[in-house]
């Protein structure tokens, strides 16, 4: 755990198993508070920041992908000083994109074996995971803006963070100030949505993570260029995080038919952009910014190469942030290359 103040004496009585229910946005107090960042025997999905303050953030992220990228699912969950902010993105056949926002005072979460439970203070949207991470199941009842259905998604392969997969004693914490776990890093799914009287139905693959920490952490990174995707038995995790000092952190993880074949965090894992006018790093405008090439060195298994290629942009509304759809084509060097669906973003902080 990192800790941060006095408030962590009350806040490690609180951490073990957390099975009670805890309404996000949690209090706020002034001064410092405990941020979990090592794994125990909790759940590992639910609330790691049960007493907050005005630097404090909470985060939880879902998407879901139809194979021939004529849709995608993108709901992200924000908690901050005393606010809430939830997003469902859309992306449709044609390319056009659409957003929901989701009017939420609270958000209830409850821990469920390793997995959680969440629902929304007027039970019109949350989820549900099964207690193993097996398996999630999201569901949105809104009248008032025409949004109702559900997606459930069942697992492909373990939960991991940066540098292993998410065992006790494994740390949460990606960089100081921020703490990542990915719940679900593949999973198939099934999308049945309604929004506005337009149906949104597709049985494709889907991803869910959690961050969380001090918002100014996310602010000193220079550059980061996050993904997931599929190349055909393969299923593929990559981030690279470049600070303005030049150094960078590392994240990788790969699934072979559901099994881990590599999780590592080292530089022998080197992504790049690439495109028309793009440099690395990103310089001034990312318009050119086709997709990564994504490198991993995973030692005696063998060195894994990895393209994305954009086709829709799919979020992202600032000079600072966005994120597409594409397919993620490669394999290990040397064996046979196949190509799959794939989603990622770009951030920057200047």
């Amino acid at each position: 755990m990192q800790s941060l103040g006095i408030l962590g004496i009350f806040a490690a009585l609180v951490f073990p198993g957390l099975t009670q229910q805890t309404s996000v946005p949690v209090p706020v107090v002034n001064g410092s508070v405990l941020i979990q960042s090592i794994i125990g025997n909790e759940s590992l999905d639910d609330v790691k920041i049960p007493i907050g303050n005005s630097t404090t953030f909470e985060a939880w992220y879902f998407d879901a992908l139809a194979p021939d990228l004529s849709a995608s699912i993108i709901l992200a969950v924000i908690s901050t000083d005393e606010q809430m902010a939830v997003t469902l993105d859309i992306s449709h056949q044609d390319g056009s994109r659409s957003r929901v926002e989701i009017p939420t005072s609270s958000l209830n979460v409850s821990a469920i074996g390793k997995g959680s439970a969440a629902e929304a203070d007027d039970n019109s949207w949350g989820w549900t995971s099964t207690s193993s991470l097996s398996g999630y199941t999201l569901h949105f009842d809104r009248p008032d803006q025409g949004l109702y259905g559900d997606i459930t998604m069942e697992s492909l392969g373990p939960s991991h963070v940066q540098c292993s997969e998410s065992l006790p004693g494994a740390a949460y914490e990606f960089f100081p100030g921020l703490n990542w776990i990915n719940n679900i890093p593949d999973a198939k799914s099934t999308v049945n949505l309604t929004i506005n009287g337009t149906s949104i139905a597709f049985t494709g693959n889907s991803y869910e993570d959690k961050l969380w920490g001090v918002i100014t952490a996310i602010g000193g990174v220079n550059q980061w260029y996050w993904g997931r995707g599929k190349a055909g038995n393969y299923s593929v995790v990559w981030y690279y995080v470049l600070f303005p000092d030049g150094t960078t952190v590392t994240s990788a993880y790969i699934l072979k038919d559901s099994k881990v074949v590599y999780a590592g965090c080292d530089d022998k894992i080197v992504v790049r952009p690439y495109g028309e006018g793009i440099t690395y790093p990103i310089s001034g405008s990312f318009d050119g910014l086709e997709g990564y090439t994504i490198n991993i060195d995973a030692g005696s298994i063998g060195k894994f190469a990895f393209t994305s290629q954009r086709v829709h942009a799919v979020g992202g509304t600032t000079d600072m942030y966005h994120r597409w759809i594409g397919n993620l084509t490669g394999g290990i060097i040397g064996g046979t290359n196949a190509t799959g669906p794939s989603l990622w973003e770009f951030v920057t902080s200047s």
